[in-house]
């Protein structure tokens, strides 16, 4: 059974903690300082931090949505959106927006721009063992990821026409490339191969792009 909201007029008497809480915030800040934190305010502003895909998945499923929509609403922002309709659009609190990318982008002169702290992300990535969720350390490396899928589609339909050779030679410049310990497929038959055998996933592989 849910517990009702906690006021002066109905307060909150907690068996496990032996006290009566008068107000939400009250016992709210009550938890955070059990957590370490100085307040309800602190925890919810308190940096999201992984540093592997498993951390990452073993999340709740709350907190893994919020993370992708703040990273959506970090794109948007850069993209020219306002903070305040970024943030609607992707139903998001001030305060999520902080603990999932605050610092990753700064306003200045006018407008928004990355900064040097690169958000926790997953990206789909092509490989050479197939299809991969990676963890690019900044935006070029998922800049390159996206490059490197766009390079495999463009070398599939363009298999056996004029522009193959061209095709080719643009995939072939992600060879050695490694994201997350995974190599870029660059063999054209796996290339091939995978755009015959899986054309639904290869279509949208980037879309979902974030979406981790």
């Amino acid at each position: 059974m849910a517990r009702q909201p906690i006021t002066r007029a109905t307060p909150y008497h907690s068996k496990k903690y032996r006290r009566t809480f008068h107000t939400e915030r009250e016992y709210r800040n009550f938890l955070a300082r059990r957590k370490g934190f100085r307040s309800w305010w602190a925890q919810q502003r308190a940096r999201f931090s992984v540093g592997t895909s498993s951390e990452f998945r073993g999340r709740s499923t709350s907190e893994r949505e919020a993370h992708v929509n703040a990273l959506h609403a970090r794109t948007d922002i850069l993209g020219g959106l306002s903070k305040r309709a970024a943030l609607e659009r992707w139903d998001l609190t001030e305060n999520a927006f902080e603990r999932h990318v605050g610092g990753t982008i700064e306003h200045e002169g006018g407008r928004w721009r990355p900064t040097g702290i690169a958000p926790f992300r997953l990206e789909r990535m092509l490989t050479s063992r197939g299809e991969r969720m990676v963890h690019p350390d900044d935006d070029q490396e998922a800049s390159r990821v996206g490059g490197h899928w766009n390079a495999a589609k463009g070398y599939a339909r363009a298999y056996g026409t004029p522009q193959e050779a061209a095709a080719f030679a643009v995939l072939r410049t992600y060879e050695g490339d490694v994201v997350d310990a995974e190599r870029f497929m660059t063999d054209p038959d796996d290339v091939l191969d995978y755009y015959e055998t899986h054309p639904e996933g290869f279509e949208s592989l980037y879309d979902d792009t974030e979406a981790a």
